[in-house]
Parts: C-alpha cells; structure tokens; sequence
C-alpha cells in the first residue's frame, strides 16, 4: 500500500469515527428526543427562544420540487399536492420583521422602517396589535408603535391568539397572560396546548387536562395523551395505550379501546386502527366500516379515502364500497369529477373516477391538476406541465418547479436560481433568486440572493429591497444558516406517514435538526416527514 493510499484509509476512518460519533450523540438524546416529539405532536410550533429556526415556507433551491410532486416523498400515496390553500400573512398590522445586522425591528409594505432594529428575536405582530419582542435573553411584547407594553420577563414568548391570550414559558414550565400582562394562568404546568373551541389541554406529572380561557380547570389532568377539542366539541385522549373520545364535560363519547384515532373532526366517519387494521366509526363508537385495511389516508375530505390493502392503493367511498379497487403502488388525492395521479413500476399518469386510464404511464414524477387544469410532470429530470388531454402547454425544460398558485402564477427553477413564470410558460420574474418562499395571501414571496433577503411581489415587483440579513414572518425567522437533508436521517419516526425527526447536518458539527425546524414539509400536518430541516442546536 503506497503512502497516498495509506493516508486516503486513515482519512476514510477518521470520517467513519466522526459520523459514530454523531451517531452515539444522538443517541443520548433520545429521551430529550420523546420529550420534544410529545410538543411537536402537540402541534408545538416553535422552538428554544435561543434558537432562530427557519421559516417553514422556505423552499431551498436545491430541494424544491421535493415539495410538491410525487415521487419524492417517502410516502408516495400520501403526500400528493392538492390544489393551492393559503391562509399566511406576512405583513400582519402592515409591518413584517427585518433583521439588520444582529438586531431586528419592522418595516412596512412600502419598504420604510416603522420600528427600528433593537431586537435580539421578534415575533410576527398579532391581530391584537401586539408582538413579542426578545430583549437581554428575556421576551415581552410591544405595540404598533415599538413602545414595550409588557416588560421582558419571560423565557419564551408567543402570539396571541383570537382569544386575547399569549402562551409564555418560564423555567420550563407554561402558563398563559392577557393583552395587559395579567396572567390567566401562572407558569405551572408542563405544557399547554393552542385554544381550540376555548379549551386548551394542559399536561402536568404526565397527565393531561383541559383548561378553559379563564384558566380554570375544567377536565382534571387523567389522561395520558389528549389533543384539542375540534368544532364537533369532541377530542381524542389516551389512556393505557389506548384511545377514545370525550366531551366538553369530559364524559366517555367512546371509550378507550383503539390503538389509534384520527380525522376525529367527521363526526360520522371517524379512522380508526385496531390490531393493524384500519376502519370507521361513528360518533358512538359503532362501526361503519370494519378495520381491514392495511393504511388509509384518513385526512381526505370529499367523501373518498385513498386506502392500503397488500402494497396496493385504491379508494372507497363513504360507505366502504370501492371506486377504484386496490391496485395501484400509489394514487393521489381522489378526484370524483376528474382525473387522479397514479404510480405503476415506478412511472406515472392519470385515471378517471373509475380508474381507467386517461394519460398512460409515461411520466418519471407527476402533480395533481390543479385549478387553472394544469399538472407538473417530469420526464428526464426536467419539469414542464401538461393539460388534461396529456398535451404539453410547457415543455419539461426546468430543475425545479412548483404546482400553479392562483391559477396563474409558479415558481421554477434553471440551473441553481429561482424566478416566477406564467401558465403560459412566460417569465414573470427571470430566475435570479437562490431562494424563495410560498406565496402569501397577499401575493407576496419572501426572496434570497446571496445571503441578503427581501420581498417581491407575484407580478416580481421588488416590494422590500433585497438587503436585510434576515426577515420574519408568520412567527418564523428566515436568516442565512446551514441545512440538513433526508439522507442525513438519525431518527426515522412513523405516526400515519414517516417523517425523520432528528437529521445529521451536511457538514462536520456537532449539531442536529429537529422536526420544528422544517423547511421543506411535505403537508402542514405534524404526521408528515420533513426532508430539510434548519440546524437546531441541543
């Protein structure tokens, strides 16, 4: 062995010592690990206040397409994209947050500073006009005006919610304040959840409750699990590993006795899995439809659900009657009145409702149609789009793209930048940006070139220089850091679908990724696998 080769075996073990390392770090964090899973499953969106995390929305150049067409995800069957939803405002009360430097203040639609930069980390305004603001390693909250309304004093802070309240964090412990800094419940308890028909689970020794918005406790902690009560006034908790249903007295609607529950919010037809099986029951706990399949895609909400039966999807109707018997590797959302992604051996086209074939197989990747009647395909690595015929409008010809917003409007990616095109195919905006965001509801996209960030609007009018060292919207900072990716997966969790938990970083640190630093989710729901994270640090 000559000394070259000596030194490329040595630099080989020192590598593969590194990444033992890692690997023995993480696993001294796997209860730490559980512990934040638990807040993460409770729908915990934010993170350590010491901690800026990314903004879920950004979509890195390098994993755009990851976001919205099929095969990239690990669960093929379930991770179609839909038909553009958007709720996200990035100018709440006219301002969203800038960061200058080290320090961050607001700006307004026009691109003048209403609150200068003095901030360590800041919160999106509220519809109450309030913002949490971080000051000396302490959170408190401003107003409109930037004036300190409640003094920094806590650990963590959070927006306030339609109710008046903000959720606060001291030592570890949680409790929530009114809009004067009153507190409607002191920082007792191990975790609260988000009011939802206003009550809000509570966790304390392990057990869980619910409280009410005036911070009396109404369903005494019993339970081992719990989650929010949906519109229906009913909730999911779990007792002995298994799970029933309550009321808002916190009476058994179904006892405890599945292994899990979900979709609770159809009353009629709520999923349920027993001994592996997945099936539906009512409200009373009678079942509708038997457990018998091997998975279901229990979060669709037309009346049809995509389903597993040995390796092979289909759907069934309402009643469990088949539409499209099992046989498909995987099938998008079910369209009734039009066509629906299928995967056969790995290519892809479209059926109709009753699962003839429309477009053949052809494609290596696909999207779902969306409203203005056109699908992103993929055919040899680039991107184009057809129409309901099969017939290209836009010729593959892009890295990366994304499904249509609006109608009219796409991201597309050539070669390492980003730009805006049309349903024509026409360039909106040319690619020139390294990264950028979903589009607001206001029209808005969050932009990145060379570590500067601004905002620009869905016509590519600059509406925010392209200048600040980061920007924060829907209580998500954006700022340059590094990122992780999917084949760096430590901790692979399934809870419906599979997502990785726990990422090892791309480059030699000692740092790891947790699942509420996601950039790149494949739905908003916490069951769904994250293929990019930001760093986290522990």
């Amino acid at each position: 062995m000559n000394e070259n080769e000596n030194n490329e075996n040595v630099a080989l073990e020192q590598k593969e010592e590194n990444v033992e390392k890692q690997e023995e770090i993480a696993e001294t964090k796997v209860e730490e690990e559980k512990n934040e899973e638990v807040k993460t499953k409770k729908e915990k969106k934010k993170g350590k206040s010491a901690i800026i995390i990314a903004l879920i929305l950004i979509i890195l150049a390098a994993v755009a397409i990851g976001a919205f067409l099929f095969l990239n995800n690990k669960n093929k069957s379930k991770n179609v994209s839909d038909d553009y939803q958007n709720d996200l405002v990035f100018f709440e009360q006219g301002m969203i947050g800038i960061k200058v430097g080290e320090k961050w203040g607001y700006i307004n639609a026009k691109g003048e500073i209403v609150i200068n930069p003095q901030f360590d980390q800041i919160l999106s305004f509220s519809k109450k006009g309030l913002a949490a603001v971080k000051m000396n390693e302490k959170w408190g909250y401003i107003n409109t005006k930037g004036e300190i309304v409640i003094n920094p004093q806590f650990d963590y802070a959070y927006s306030f919610d339609e109710n008046g309240l903000a959720k606060i964090e001291i030592d570890d412990k949680y409790g929530y304040i009114d809009t004067k800094g009153n507190y409607i419940m002191n920082a007792t308890y191990d975790y609260i959840g988000d009011y939802s028909c206003d009550m809000a689970y509570v966790e304390i020794s392990d057990k869980y409750g619910f409280v009410n918005t005036k911070g009396e406790i109404v369903i005494n902690p019993q339970f081992d699990d719990a989650y929010s009560f949906e519109e229906n006034g009913l909730a999911k908790v779990e007792v002995d590993n298994k799970w029933g249903i309550i009321n808002k007295k916190g009476e058994y609607v179904v006892n405890p006795q599945f292994d899990a529950i979900t979709n609770l919010e159809n009353e009629n037809l709520i999923c349920v899995t027993m001994g592996g099986k997945y099936g539906f029951i009512d409200k009373t706990g009678k079942y509708v439809i038997n457990p018998q399949f091997d998975d279901i895609y229990s979060s669709d909400d037309n009346g049809y659900y995509r389903v597993e039966v040995d390796d092979k999807w289909g759907v069934i109707n309402n009643k469990g009657e088949y539409v499209i018997n099992p046989q498909f590797d995987a099938i998008a959302k079910y369209n009734p009145n039009g066509l629906t992604a299928v995967e056969m051996n790995d290519k892809y086209g479209y059926v109709d409702s009753k699962g003839k074939y429309v477009i053949n197989l052809q494609y290596d990747n696909v999207s779902n149609f969306t409203n203005n009647g056109l699908a992103a395909i993929e055919v040899n690595n680039k991107i184009g789009y057809i129409n309901k015929k099969g017939e290209y409008v836009i010729n593959p010809q892009f890295d990366d793209a994304a499904d249509f917003v609006c109608n009219d409007i796409t991201r597309v990616k050539l070669g390492e930048k980003i730009g805006l095109i049309d349903n024509s195919g026409k360039y909106v905006t040319n690619p020139q940006y390294d990264q950028m965001s979903e589009m607001s509801s206001e029209g808005y996209f969050i932009v990145m070139i060379n570590k500067k960030f601004g905002v620009v609007d869905k016509k590519g009018n600059i509406i925010i220089n392209v200048s600040y060292d980061g920007i924060t919207a829907a209580d998500y900072s954006v700022e340059d850091t590094d990122y992780c990716i999917e084949e760096g997966c430590l901790n692979q969790r399934a809870y419906g679908s599979e997502y990785c938990y726990t990422h090892k970083p791309t480059t030699t640190s000692n740092k790891y990724c947790k699942y509420y630093g996601c950039l790149n989710r494949v739905t908003y729901s916490w069951n769904d696998y994250c293929s990019v994270h930001s760093y986290m640090e522990y």
